[in-house]
């Protein structure tokens, strides 16, 4: 468990927070898909490890202040940035396609820090992970470098906890970003 503390946001980060709109979210998708499927409490524990335990950012929320806004640490739940939802039938690159379309189109949560991630189940023989976050906790450099700490052998480690069988996250990832 952490200190917690308030944290002036930057101008950047302000404008992207303040640019936001219900008909354009300043929202970074990023949709990765495996050959095989990945267990809901193997992906928690590697967001956990990977993301919020080392980027300060994931476990803050934009808070609105006297002074302009500002980021303000909180206690993070999981289970409320996670979610495990199932692909329609006939699970192809199609329907992923319509579900992504409808969860993007989803302003995030602004009681909550800004990101989300969806283990999306029965795309073809594996699964598909979506993650979204805010624009004002991540900048295209930035993002690269959150994204690739998921990959295994990222910062010199290994971590073989995700998918079954031993698979590797790395090893088993294609992917877009929007």
């Amino acid at each position: 468990s952490r200190e917690m503390s308030s944290h002036t946001m930057s101008g950047a980060d302000a404008a992207w927070l303040h640019m936001d709109r219900p008909t354009n979210l300043m929202v970074i998708n990023s949709v990765l898909w495996f050959d095989r499927p990945i267990a809901i409490e193997d992906l928690r524990e590697i967001y956990r490890e990977r993301i919020v335990d080392r980027f300060d950012r994931f476990s803050q929320l934009a808070v609105e202040g006297t002074t302009g806004p500002r980021w303000e640490d909180v206690e993070i739940d999981l289970d409320l940035h996670i979610h495990h939802v199932a692909l329609p039938a006939p699970g192809d690159r199609r329907a992923l396609q319509e579900l992504v379309s409808d969860r993007i189109a989803m302003p995030l949560d602004r009681a909550r820090p800004p990101w989300e991630v969806y283990l999306i189940d029965g795309f073809g023989d594996g699964c598909a992970v979506l993650t979204r976050m805010h624009h004002s906790i991540t900048d295209g450099i930035a993002l690269a470098r959150v994204m690739l700490t998921l990959a295994d052998g990222a910062d010199g480690g290994s971590f073989s906890r995700a998918g079954h069988n031993g698979s590797r996250l790395g090893t088993l990832a294609h992917g877009t970003v929007s």
